[in-house]
């Protein structure tokens, strides 16, 4: 099974679908040293995964396959 990294998987989706840092932690309710967190974070609790993907309105499938 092939890993994928979370962080970078985050930023091609960011920059994918033209999401903000600002935007995504205001969405989220958290920081944006939070999110910078996640972005340079390999492995995610499932959870985070599935609200970062909610609110950038994408799959969990398209957000791991983000170029």
């Amino acid at each position: 099974m092939e890993l994928h990294d979370c962080g970078k998987c985050l930023k091609r989706a960011q920059s994918h679908y033209n999401v903000g840092t600002e935007a995504l932690a205001a969405d989220l309710n958290v920081s944006r040293h939070q999110i910078y967190r996640w972005r340079n974070m390999e492995n995610w609790k499932v959870h985070t995964m599935q609200k970062i993907c909610n609110s950038i309105g994408i799959t969990y499938e398209q957000f791991i396959n983000c170029k």
